[in-house]
């Protein structure tokens, strides 16, 4: 029969299969579908035949119902993901809720649809919500394994902790307690990272260090200097050899250092013109220092851990109110933990090993004060950390090593704190000269004369460069005048006024590049000559002199102590120097 003119539907076998109908519905239902004639009608009898013959009733009854109820969740909406913080419960109320913090940040408070689960859940754990966040489900099975690495500052209380944020923001974050119980076990200590969530305002877990350094900022990886004092330095500073037989004591015997009274950190200002061989010296030091520890301990160079801190101005100077002095004060942090560090010997043996600081060009930190305000508060904060009698920095096994090229720029405080012990680097005697100069030229080719041997022919090189140089009455009339303040006559600096290691560096690859040349263009006796070597040596001092000034001559030469400079000038130069003249000839 028709209703309204239109066909009754089919029905679906599903329904004819559902217990959730009454039964009288569904045999109506099938009675309409017998009575009714359609290919349709046929085609839905014919399944339900095929099931009620196969006797598998039950299973598709339960496949149904499954099918049901997942078109129920979808309709319901997805489960939603948060992490729970704790348990509230409302005045007048007798529910507990959750208190949790969705992924957006955003704090609900869901019921708990399963009450054994709030004995379960521990701040920081991952719980399942309903699409409404009204109903706590149960917990989830997933870590919070990704999300922003932090640095942890800090314990505030039972549940927050303070952390760094992308580079030196501070932020305060609620704590997991799983990570709690490592920072109250000493697991974390300040600067280890720890995973953080800014959104969740949620710190998780820590990270751990593969190598137990990765919380250093300020820790100098590289590889040990290729630098060997005895073999690369012509004149090995005296302070080097003293810092060495300190760090053997130190290693080896400390209770003899101790019955005198000596501390176990030494501190070293070394200051010089540019060029004069302060890094090289530092560079070597560090080489041997490791040396040391490599001989005390039976472990090669390669398998010693980092031992050098290095602090430049730009690495710690911020625009940030505040920002500078933290991050001083994490410097001097991580100095005393690393100091504290333990060893093992491949003996068995506990040993201290020393920690080498570099304090490079530290004259942009420690200058005169009372001409900035911040930068005043900023070396104040320098000082108070720099106290030798701090115990932090006496009771540890400390090499400070501060360079200047400006030494009268530095505060008078700063250089009592650092013991009173300057190292000056200055420009290269006769004698000094000769040694870098043999050090340079050694193994290369020199030019042949008169049968005479390789050393024979080094050592007459050396000796005529050295006193075309340094003799009184040589070629040498004076390359730049100075005019004093207060002074009647101007005084004259030489060439030798103008000799460092490292221009006598650049001029011996500028003397060897030509030498090389030469010989690809078929010199008939190929090698460095004292020709080459004095144009070279002339040329790199005129490239000095070129770029002289009142404000930078300080870079370049040294002055009386005291003086003030009033001008300078260069000396007219012949064309040619007197041996290029005798090689045209």
């Amino acid at each position: 029969m028709k209703a309204n003119g239109k066909k009754p539907q089919p029905v679906p076998v599903a329904m004819l299969l559902d217990p959730k109908l009454p039964t009288e519905h569904r045999v109506e239902m099938l009675k309409s579908m017998a009575s009714h004639e359609s290919k349709a009608s046929d085609e839905i009898l014919a399944q339900y035949v095929d099931v009620a013959a196969s006797g598998n009733l039950a299973t598709y009854t339960q496949k149904s119902m499954e099918l049901q109820e997942m078109i129920d969740e979808i309709k319901q909406g997805p489960k939603r993901m948060a992490t729970f913080i704790g348990l509230q419960q409302p005045s007048q109320s007798s529910i507990q809720h959750a208190v949790v913090r969705l992924e957006d940040g955003v704090t609900a408070f869901p019921v708990f649809l399963d009450t054994h689960t709030a004995g379960l859940l521990k701040r920081g754990h991952n719980v399942m919500l309903d699409a409404h966040a009204k109903g706590l489900i149960g917990p989830v099975d997933l870590k919070n394994d990704s999300g922003e690495e932090a640095y942890f500052e800090r314990r505030l209380g039972p549940n927050h902790i303070e952390v760094s944020l992308r580079g030196d923001e501070r932020h305060v974050f609620m704590v997991a307690d799983e990570l709690m119980d490592s920072i109250a076990n000493g697991e974390v200590t300040s600067g280890k990272r720890v995973l953080v969530c800014p959104h969740r305002q949620m710190a998780f877990s820590f990270l751990p260090d593969p190598d137990g350094l990765s919380n250093f900022r300020f820790l100098d990886r590289s590889k040990v200097p290729e630098v060997v004092l005895n073999r690369d330095m012509a004149a090995v500073p005296p302070f080097i050899e003293e810092i060495i037989q300190m760090v053997r004591l130190e290693m080896t015997s400390p209770e003899k250092r101790r019955r005198y009274g000596l501390q176990r950190c030494v501190m070293k200002l070394l200051t010089g013109m540019p060029g004069t061989g302060k890094s090289f010296a530092v560079y070597g030091l560090i080489r041997e220092v490791y040396e040391v520890i490599s001989g005390v301990t039976g472990l090669p160079l390669t398998d010693l851990p980092p031992r050098v801190m290095r602090l430049k101005a730009s690495t710690i100077l911020s625009e940030w109110l505040g920002k500078s002095e933290k991050n001083i004060a994490r410097f001097f942090q991580e100095i005393e933990q690393l100091a504290s560090q333990p060893f093992v010997s491949t003996e068995g043996k506990a040993v201290k090993l020393p920690v080498i600081v570099v304090l490079e060009e530290i004259d942009g930190l420690a200058r005169h004060r009372g001409q900035e305000t911040v930068m005043d508060r900023i070396f104040t904060t320098l000082l108070e950390l720099f106290d030798p009698t701090r115990q932090q920095i006496k009771d540890n096994f400390i090499i400070f090593l501060g360079t200047t090229n400006k030494p009268h720029l530095i505060d008078a405080g700063f250089l009592r704190r650092i013991g009173g012990t300057i190292e000056r680097f200055s420009t290269l005697n006769r004698n000094s000269f000769a040694a870098v100069l043999n050090k340079h030229l050694n193994g290369k080719p020199l030019v042949q004369q008169n049968d005479l041997s390789y050393p024979e022919r080094l050592s007459k090189l050396v000796n005529e460069i050295s006193s075309w140089l340094f003799s009184p009455n040589g070629e040498d009339q004076g390359q730049v005048s100075l005019f004093f303040i207060g002074g009647s006559e101007p005084e004259i600096r030489f060439r030798r006024d103008f000799l460092n290691p490292g221009l006598v560096a650049r001029a011996v690859q500028q003397a060897a590049q030509l030498a090389c040349s030469a010989e690809t263009a078929g010199c008939d006796n190929p090698g460095l000559s004292s020709a080459g070597l004095k144009v070279a040596l002339d040329e790199q001092i005129q490239a000095v002199v070129s770029v002289l000034s009142r404000d930078n001559i300080g870079s370049y030469l040294e002055l009386p102590e005291g003086a003030r400079l009033q001008s300078v000038h260069a000396i007219r130069q012949p064309a040619m120097l007197q041996a290029q003249l005798l090689r045209a000839a």
